[in-house]
């Protein structure tokens, strides 16, 4: 096990690289074939994405448009499906 982003123990909004990011109870992951990693952020209703170099940015900007995101998948075409 490794954390890819953020630090354990420290809740908040914040997209940074690596440890400086901050999520909001985090309860699920997708990953796609370019391995990004998709966090449904569901304290912070927001999906997150970190790439490979460990750069968290979020993915929906569009406020309210996602609530309480609980679990996602990738489909075969790269479509990612969130739950929420």
């Amino acid at each position: 096990v490794s954390t890819l982003a953020g630090l354990s123990g420290y809740q908040g909004y914040v997209d940074a690289t690596g440890s400086d990011a901050r999520f909001q109870n985090p309860t699920g992951i997708a990953v796609n074939t370019s391995g990004e990693v998709f966090v449904a952020d569901t304290g912070n209703n927001k999906i997150r994405k970190i790439t490979s170099a460990g750069i968290v940015s979020t993915y929906n900007s569009h406020t309210g448009a996602i609530q309480s995101p609980s679990a996602m998948t990738i489909d075969s075409s790269g479509n990612l499906w969130i739950a929420d």
